[in-house]
Order: C-alpha cells, then sequence, then structure tokens
C-alpha cells in the first residue's frame, strides 16, 4: 500500500501573513492527500491555529542556529533523517534549509517567493541574487507569486523558463462576498452614513502607511473615518502622526483580528499604500468582497484591478495623487458601487482558490513523481549494466 506522500514546509516565520494564509487554505483544502511537516525558522506558529484537524500537519521547531556557513550542513543532516517526499521552502528566510536539502539530495525541492524583506524594498541585495542564482536551477522549480516577480526570477536570477511557474494568488469568493453583515462598524460605533475607509494587514514600515494618513488629512474628507485593522512594528509611529495631523477620532486602531471578513464587510472603501506588495491576499479579499479601492502601484497591483479601477492606483509615495484619489472616490457612490462590482466580478473570474490549489498541487505532484522516475531509471540503467557484464 502506497503511503500518503510527507511534504516538508520551511518558513521563516508562521505568523499570520499572505504566504502563510495561502498554505493554510491549500493544507485544509487537500486534507487527505498529503502529510505535512510546518517548520518556522523563529518559532512563531500562530497561523497554524488556522488548520484544520482534518488535516494531518504538524509544527516542528528549527535546529540551533550555526553559521550561515555551517547551518546548511545542519539542514542536510535534519532533511536526511526526515526523509520527506519534499522539501517545500519560503522566501529568502527559509534558504539555508534549501541549501540544505539541495546537499541531502533525498527529495525534490520546490521554493515559493512572494516578495523581499524591508531591507530589499528599494534594491536587492547583490549576495541574495547570486545565492538565488546559484541554487534555485538546481531545484524542481520556483513558483513566485506576481508578474514582477517572474521578470526578476528570469532576468536578474538567471532561471531558466522551465524553472519557474507563475502562480497567482487566489481567494475564497464564497467565504469573501458582498452584502455580509457589518456589525464591526456598530462596534466601532460608526454609523451606516459615515464613509469607512479602511486598511488590513501588518503596520510596517514598507506598507507606508503614514502616505494614507497624510493623504487622508490633506484630503479634508467630511463624515469619513479610516479604520487600521493589524499590528506592527510601526503601530506607535502611527498614532502619533494621527494625533499630530489632528485626525483624532477619524481614524481608529483596531488591533490584529485572525478573521478579516467582518472588517471587509464594515469598510466601504478598501486603502493600501505600499512601498512594496507582489499579490497581496488582503486585495484579493477586498476585491472579492466588492469593495472598490485606492492603492499604490506597487507589484502587481495594477494588473490585478480591473481597468475602471487605474485612475485609483497612484505612483508610489505621491501625497498629493493619493489624496486626490480618496477624494475623487469619496464624493461618488455610484462609482463606488461600480467599481466594487467589477472588483467583484474579476476577483471571481481570475483569482479562483480552486484554481490557485490545484496548480501547486500539480507542481507538488510533479516533483515528486518525477523524482522516484529518475531514481527508477538510475536504477533499471545500473541493472542493466550489471545483466550486460
Amino acid at each position: 500500500m502506497k503511503s500518503t506522500p510527507h511534504i516538508l514546509h520551511v518558513f521563516s516565520t508562521f505568523k499570520q501573513a499572505g504566504p502563510q494564509v495561502r498554505t493554510v487554505d491549500i493544507l485544509n483544502r487537500l486534507a487527505g492527500s498529503y502529510r505535512h511537516t510546518v517548520m518556522a525558522m523563529d518559532g512563531h506558529f500562530e497561523a497554524a491555529e488556522g488548520i484544520r484537524q482534518s488535516a494531518e500537519v504538524r509544527t516542528l521547531a528549527p535546529p540551533p542556529r550555526r553559521s550561515s556557513l555551517v547551518y546548511p550542513l545542519t539542514f542536510r543532516g535534519l532533511i536526511r533523517e526526515l526523509r520527506p517526499d519534499l522539501v517545500e521552502t519560503y522566501n529568502w528566510g527559509a534558504m539555508d534549509a534549501l541549501a540544505g536539502a539541495r546537499l541531502a539530495s533525498v527529495c525534490p525541492i520546490v521554493h515559493t517567493e512572494d516578495g523581499f524583506n524591508p531591507d530589499e524594498v528599494v534594491r536587492l541585495k547583490k549576495r541574495r541574487v547570486w545565492a538565488r542564482r546559484a541554487l534555485l536551477n538546481g531545484i524542481y522549480q520556483t513558483v513566485v507569486v506576481s508578474n514582477v516577480l517572474l521578470d526578476i526570477a528570469l532576468k536578474q536570477y538567471g532561471l531558466r523558463p522551465d524553472k519557474v511557474q507563475h502562480i497567482p494568488n487566489g481567494v475564497d469568493v464564497q467565504r469573501f462576498r458582498p452584502a455580509m453583515p457589518r456589525s464591526r462598524r456598530q462596534e466601532l460605533g460608526i454609523a451606516e452614513s459615515t464613509l469607512l475607509f479602511g486598511y488590513l494587514g501588518h503596520l510596517r514600515p514598507e506598507k507606508n502607511l503614514a502616505l494614507l494618513l497624510s493623504a487622508f488629512a490633506e484630503a479634508r474628507l467630511e463624515n469619513a473615518v479610516l479604520v487600521f485593522v493589524g499590528d506592527g512594528a510601526s503601530r506607535g509611529e502611527l498614532e502619533a502622526l494621527t494625533q499630530k495631523l489632528g485626525l483624532g477620532a477619524r481614524v481608529r486602531f483596531a488591533g490584529f483580528y485572525p478573521d478579516p471578513a467582518p472588517w471587509l464587510a464594515a469598510f466601504d472603501v478598501f486603502a493600501m499604500s505600499s512601498l512594496s506588495e507582489q499579490a497581496p491576499i488582503s486585495l484579493l479579499e477586498a476585491m472579492a468582497c466588492g469593495l472598490p479601492v485606492v492603492a499604490t502601484a506597487a507589484g502587481d497591483t495594477r494588473a490585478i484591478l480591473p481597468p475602471a479601477q487605474s485612475p485609483f492606483v497612484v505612483p508610489l509615495n505621491e501625497r498629493p495623487a493619493y489624496s486626490r484619489a480618496l477624494r475623487q472616490i469619496a464624493e461618488n457612490s455610484d462609482l463606488r458601487r461600480d467599481l466594487g462590482r467589477q472588483n467583484r466580478e474579476r476577483a471571481e473570474r481570475n483569482f479562483s482558490v480552486e484554481a490557485m490549489v490545484s496548480r501547486y498541487e500539480r507542481v507538488w505532484q510533479g516533483a515528486i513523481s518525477s523524482y522516484g522516475a529518475s531514481d527508477l531509471a538510475q536504477l533499471l540503467t545500473v541493472e542493466d549494466c550489471d545483466a550486460r557484464k
């Protein structure tokens, strides 16, 4: 009887963020087809709370940290001990594990790239580019979530076209949908007549939320409130800036909530101001909820949204353009309704979660079967040689 394939997933962290949310969704939807071990290099596994009991998943702390030159050897030993059927690594923070898996040579490797650390928002680090060039052409495949990353993988990392695949993120359009209950507004005491702009995600420097705050203040919108749902290192600075700009009760900091759907249901407009994104899952969730969007042109944001949204996707870090976009969308309820409808249709048509899960599974199956086929071919060659002696 054939055993259930075992996949080792290695993340820099398994806190709740885009790559982790996507992976949890995939593991849940493929429950029973695979066994999974999830390792987080920082020892944080908060996102694992969303994994259903039907998915066979265990978490594993990383081996003790050693020097950058020796750490891949540690992973080599660990992977040889675990002997998974596939190693799946995520982003730069798991590159030591990827190198160790290559040294172990016991199973195929798939690597997924979602974006960059804050220290590479402006320019990629040459050492990391060269490391990817050296490592990624020697694994089964690299998956990227955006066209921007696909271009980088081909042109800067020098990956062969057959070694890289673009799989767009997907969204559950049944879970995220228009006309859900708007109870979060009531909890905050925000009337239905008040226009509620909302941001959902981490409060980190690369999200450039000071731009959103400043543009909101500059727009001088009547009867409008801005809510930040999420937490992070920038919260204190943003709260201080809120007071400095005199926004007071017009800006709320709701904190982190594991389920974003009720908050998206409460928003009238979804707002993003990032310096660095690729294919943000929160954007897809907002689109599926039928929300109009004001955003910066980071990563694939403009390409993800329908053409009618283009005037509301502004250049990075340009406050006047962002402020104008906020005013224009605030002044026209028919426009908001039309954009929301088109965003919902686009999410349903182009970003199906079922299609995303199916494509990831095909990559996993292809990797596992190709490795087994390679081993079998090598064995048959050896036996054929022995038979000729």
